[in-house]
């Protein structure tokens, strides 16, 4: 399965891990990307090909974990 295929199955957009994941994305990202892994990794895409930082010691790991393309 190609990578993109994963990301758009529903493995890749589970759902948020629990109450601490949710609560990093609504307060690093968005709240609107604590609302489904798909948003975050887009979010956080958006983000940095944009130009705005963000704390990526805490954002990157759920950006890898949903399956996020890479990042130049």
């Amino acid at each position: 399965m190609l990578s993109t295929d994963y990301f758009w199955s529903t493995a890749a957009g589970a759902g948020l891990v629990g109450a601490a994941d949710t609560m990093l994305a609504h307060s690093e990202i968005s709240p609107y990307a604590a609302t489904n892994p798909k948003e975050v990794v887009a979010e956080i895409f958006c983000a940095h090909n944009m130009g705005y930082k963000l704390n990526n010691k805490k954002v990157m790991p759920l950006y890898t974990r949903f399956s996020g393309p890479a990042l130049r």
